[in-house]
C-alpha cells in the first residue's frame, strides 16, 4: 500500500498500468510511467520500489540504487531497501571486471551477450552490468558499443541515450548512432531531438527511407521521397480502409496480391523448392496438398531457421505453409523436448499464484483481453449463462487465469506433460494429446480460444470444423497467430518469424477464408507488431524506423500478429 495512508483508486490503476507494461517486456514504457507516478506522488513507496526493481532488472544498477535509497530518506528503517541496496553494490563490485584483466572481461561479458539460450535476457542483462563496468571504469569504447545496443534490446532507453550520447561525441558522423539515437528519443517521448537527429542522418545519408518516413509522420515531411516500389510506401499511398479485409473480393487471386510481400529472388525460391523435394522422402515428413484449397502447387517463400523445413505458398489461395509437412510424431516429439521446461512452469507457477494489486485483478495478457473488451466481451458475458470456455493448446494456463478471474469455467487441451500436471494442480479441467485426438471433450463451449496455436497443427481446418462442432450456439472462437501479409514481413523478407515449428502461416486472407469455411462468421480480423519484433529487430534498425512508424502500421492493421474473432452462428 501507499506508505502516506492513500486509498486513491487512480494510484493504484497507475501502478497496475506500470507493472503490465513490466509483464509485457515493455521496460522503458514501464519507467516512464511510474517516473511520472513518481512526479507527482514522491511518496508512493510502492511505486518507487518497482521502479527500483525494473531498473535492477535491466542492469541500471546506479538508477536501481539511487531510487531505493530515495525510499529511505522517508522510511529509513525500510530493511528490504536496505538489503537491495547492499545486493546490488556487491553484484555491481562482483561484475566480469573484477579479479580479471580488461580482454578476459570483455570476452566474458561478450560470451553473455551473445548467448543464445532460452534465458537470453537475464544474460543480456548481466553483459549490461560487466560492458558498463568497463566502459564506466576504463573508458573502453567497445564496451560502450554494447552497452548502447544491450541497453537497446533491454529497452533500458535511458542508458541507451547516455551511452549514444557518449559514442557520438568521438563519432559524430557516425549514421548508425545518429539513426538509434532519433529512435530513443522517439521511444522517450522528445519528438523535436529524434527530428533533429533524423535530419542529421539524411545531411549524410539522402537515401535512408526509413528515416524519410519517421520525418513523414513526426514532421509533416512529403512522403514523395519515398520510392513506389519500397515496402514502407504502403503506409502513406494507402487509406485504413484498404487495408481491411474484403471478404467480397476474388478470393482466387490473394496469392497474386500477396506475390510482392517477399522480397527473395529466384535463387532463394529455387533454395526452398530443392529442399522440399529432398524431404518427401523423410520418413518423418508427408506430402499432402493445401489444408484450404486442396491445392498440389507451391512457390517457395523461405526456410523456416537454421536447418529449418521448407516455407511454400500455395498457388491456389495463398496460403503458407511447410510443404511437406512434419508428421504429427515428429511435431510431438518436438514440443515435448522443447516446450514448457522446468524454468517455464516456475514462472507460470508465480503468475498463477500472484496476489491481485490493488482492488482489481492484473490480467496477465493485456492485449488479449484488451482485443476482446473492445469487441464486447463484457456483454457477450452477461448474455452467457453457464460461461464456459475451452483453451487448445492451453500452454501453462496464463489465458484460463485470467478468464477464472472473470468468473469463467476453463478447461484446456495439452501435450506437454509438464504442463498438465501443474495446471491440473491448479484445479483446471485439462484434456491431454491433440485436439483431433480427444474424444471426451465436453462441448457446449461459450468460448474457445487458440493463442498461437492453429499455425502449429497439422490440419487446421478439421480441427477448427470440430471446434464448430463443439461450440454452443452464437459462441465465440478467438484465434491469434502470426500474420505473413505485414509491413514487418515484407522489410524482414526471409528474415521475418518463419519458426521452424509453425506449419501455417496466414494473412488475414486466408485465416477469413479458414474460418467461414468451418462454418463460421466473423466479425474482426486486426493486426498489431509484436511476434516477429526480435526476428526482424535487425532489419528494422537497419531501414533507420522509429516507433512512430510501428504505431502507423498498427493503425493500418498491417502488424505481424493477427487477431481474430468469429461467431457460430445461432
Amino acid at each position: 500500500m501507499c506508505q502516506q495512508g492513500t486509498h486513491d483508486a487512480s494510484l493504484f490503476s497507475q501502478l497496475r498500468e506500470g507493472l503490465k507494461l513490466d509483464l509485457l517486456g515493455e521496460r522503458w514504457r514501464a519507467i516512464r510511467c511510474l517516473e511520472n507516478l513518481l512526479r507527482a506522488h514522491p511518496n508512493f513507496h510502492d511505486a518507487r520500489g518497482h521502479l527500483a526493481w525494473i531498473y535492477s532488472l535491466q542492469g541500471n544498477n546506479s538508477a536501481a540504487i539511487a531510487h531505493l535509497k530515495m525510499l529511505l530518506e522517508s522510511d529509513p528503517e525500510n530493511l528490504s531497501a536496505i538489503g537491495r541496496i547492499r545486493d546490488l553494490e556487491h553484484e555491481w563490485s562482483q561484475s566480469a571486471i573484477q579479479g580479471s584483466s580488461s580482454e578476459e572481461a570483455f570476452a566474458r561479458a561478450l560470451q553473455l551477450a551473445t548467448d543464445s539460450s532460452r534465458e537470453v535476457k537475464s544474460r543480456q542483462r548481466e553483459a549490461l552490468v560487466s560492458f558498463r563496468v568497463l566502459w564506466e571504469r576504463l573508458g573502453d569504447v567497445n564496451s560502450l558499443l554494447w552497452v548502447s545496443r544491450l541497453a537497446y534490446d533491454l529497452q533500458d532507453f535511458p542508458t541507451c541515450l547516455e551511452a549514444t550520447r557518449e559514442f557520438l561525441k568521438r563519432n559524430p558522423d557516425s549514421v548508425e548512432f545518429l539513426r538509434r539515437l532519433g529512435q530513443i528519443h522517439e521511444h522517450l517521448g522528445e519528438r523535436e531531438p529524434a527530428v533533429e537527429a533524423y535530419r542529421q542522418v539524411l545531411a549524410r545519408d539522402p537515401s535512408a527511407v526509413g528515416v524519410q518516413a519517421n520525418l513523414v509522420i513526426l514532421a509533416g515531411d512529403s512522403s514523395d521521397t519515398i520510392p513506389k516500389t519500397h515496402p514502407l510506401s504502403q503506409l502513406f499511398s494507402r487509406s485504413t480502409r484498404d487495408c481491411e479485409v474484403d471478404p467480397e473480393k476474388d478470393r482466387d487471386s490473394v496469392w497474386r496480391r500477396l506475390a510482392d510481400f517477399f522480397r527473395q529472388g529466384e535463387p532463394s525460391a529455387r533454395r526452398v523448392v530443392n529442399l522440399s523435394r529432398q524431404l518427401k522422402g523423410d520418413p518423418g515428413f508427408h506430402s499432402s496438398p493445401c489444408n484450404l484449397c486442396g491445392g498440389e502447387e507451391f512457390i517457395g517463400v523461405a526456410i523456416g531457421g537454421e536447418n529449418g523445413w521448407p516455407i511454400m505458398r500455395c498457388t491456389g489461395c495463398g496460403l503458407i505453409q511447410t510443404h511437406p509437412q512434419p508428421t504429427q510424431e515428429t511435431l510431438t516429439r518436438k514440443y515435448q523436448e522443447q516446450y514448457y521446461g522446468e524454468g517455464s512452469i516456475d514462472t507460470a507457477r508465480g503468475i498463477h499464484e500472484s496476489p491481485p494489486i490493488g482492488e482489481t485483478p492484473m490480467t496477465m495478457l493485456p492485449r488479449v483481453m484488451d482485443y476482446l473488451i473492445g469487441q464486447g466481451l463484457a456483454d457477450f458475458e452477461t448474455s452467457r449463462s453457464e460461461k464456459r470456455m475451452l483453451d487448445i493448446g492451453c500452454g501453462e494456463g496464463i489465458l484460463m487465469r485470467d478468464f477464472r478471474i472473470r468468473g469463467w469455467a476453463c478447461e484446456g487441451t495439452e501435450v506437454s506433460e509438464p504442463a498438465i500436471e501443474f495446471l491440473r494442480e491448479k484445479g483446471y479441467i485439462i484434456y491431454e494429446g491433440i485436439l483431433s485426438q480427444i474424444e471426451d471433450l465436453r462441448g457446449d463451449y461459450d468460448l474457445v480460444t487458440m493463442s498461437h496455436v492453429i499455425e502449429h497443427v497439422r490440419d487446421p481446418l478439421g480441427d477448427l470444423r470440430k471446434i464448430h462442432s463443439l461450440m454452443a450456439p452464437g459462441g465465440w472462437i478467438f484465434v491469434t497467430t502470426p500474420g505473413a501479409d505485414s509491413l514487418p514481413s515484407r522489410i524482414a523478407g526471409e528474415d521475418w518469424f518463419y519458426d521452424p515449428d509453425h506449419i501455417f502461416f496466414f494473412s488475414k486472407q486466408t485465416l477469413q477464408v479458414m474460418l467461414e469455411a468451418a462454418g463460421f462468421e466473423v466479425s474482426n480480423l486486426s493486426a498489431y507488431v509484436g511476434v516477429g519484433r526480435e526476428t526482424w529487430e535487425e532489419a528494422w534498425l537497419r531501414e533507420g524506423l522509429g516507433p512512430s512508424v510501428m504505431k502507423r502500421v498498427e493503425e493500418m492493421n498491417m502488424g505481424d500478429v493477427l487477431l481474430g474473432l468469429a461467431r457460430k452462428k445461432v
